[in-house]
């Protein structure tokens, strides 16, 4: 096979195989590019961080020389630091997902996850649902489908926001509890939850949470490094969040590493029982361990 053939049920694996395969090939003459592609690709999407702008630029143009070699072209750079992508020679181009939410900020997609590429901070843009304006400004009494709707457009993979996403997920809940049907109004309670959720929801895009874990501080001036995991349960929901603790530059710096939640079971347990069912199965740790290693190098 030549070329990656598009539409094939194995057209993911085949092409994931050969990038991997190319970058293996190359790990002797260029051992950091080849772990880079190894293990720092989503997918066709290439994610990293070093300490210096200077490191920046080699290690990306060894990871665009390697990916030349089996016919792969990555473009579309984007980077916190203008300096890098000037001497890189490289811009994101037109075909990357780049949009401005005001005048001065540019904002890029990554994973789904806005990034303000200026601040280096991760944020959420506003409900952008223009055919129910009126419903999420509370002008309007929604159904279950379309609170279904907006609730789970609230893309937040690392669970950056699960305070708020956890609270439209019990409304849902609650509407299947009584019984609300798909194109159903939902009813005057429900109604008063939704318009305070919407409230909430409105105040999202100010939401701002750095991207580096500990700012700007190099891994030399980091030390006991700690992961912590908290779990606990209510009636409603249960959840678990984790976060790091570190001694940065002589002071203690804890950072937000992931959260998540889930609702409870419609079969009512005791609060101890929901526990140990989120304990049991540990949705966060399974996430964390693949990642916790390099996070730990990298933060």
């Amino acid at each position: 096979m030549d070329v990656a053939t598009f539409g094939s049920t194995c057209s993911p694996s085949s092409a994931q195989y050969v990038k991997n395969l190319n970058a293996e090939q190359y790990s002797e003459q260029y051992p950091e590019a080849a772990v880079a592609i190894v293990k720092r690709h989503y997918v066709d999407d290439y994610f990293d961080s070093v300490d210096t702008v200077e490191e920046a630029i080699r290690r990306a143009n060894e990871v665009k020389f390697v990916h030349s070699c089996g016919g792969f072209r990555i473009r579309n750079w984007v980077s916190n630091s203008g300096e890098f992508l000037e001497k890189l020679g490289e811009r994101s181009g037109e075909s990357a997902v780049h949009f401005s939410l005001d005048k001065s900020t540019d904002y890029e997609r990554v994973l789904g996850v806005v990034w303000d590429t200026i601040q280096d901070v991760f944020c959420f843009a506003k409900a952008s649902k223009t055919e129910h304006s009126k419903v999420l400004r509370g002008e309007e009494r929604p159904t279950k489908r379309i609170v279904l709707s907006i609730v789970m457009a609230q893309f937040d993979p690392v669970g950056f926001l699960t305070p708020v996403t956890i609270l439209g997920k019990m409304l849902i809940q609650d509407l299947w509890r009584t019984g609300c049907q798909w194109d159903d109004e939902v009813d005057e309670a429900s109604f008063n939850k939704w318009k305070r959720w919407t409230n909430i929801l409105a105040d999202v895009h100010a939401f701002r949470l750095p991207r580096s874990y500990f700012g700007h501080a190099r891994l030399e001036e980091i030390s006991d490094v700690q992961l912590h995991i908290f779990a606990d349960a209510s009636e409603t929901a249960y959840g678990c969040v984790a976060y790091f603790r570190a001694i940065v530059r002589g002071e203690v710096m804890c950072a937000l590493v992931m959260s998540k939640a889930k609702v409870a079971p419609l079969k009512q347990l005791s609060i101890p029982m929901q526990r140990w069912c989120y304990h049991g199965s540990d949705p966060i740790s399974a996430a964390i361990s693949s990642s916790s290693d390099s996070a730990l190098e990298k933060s």
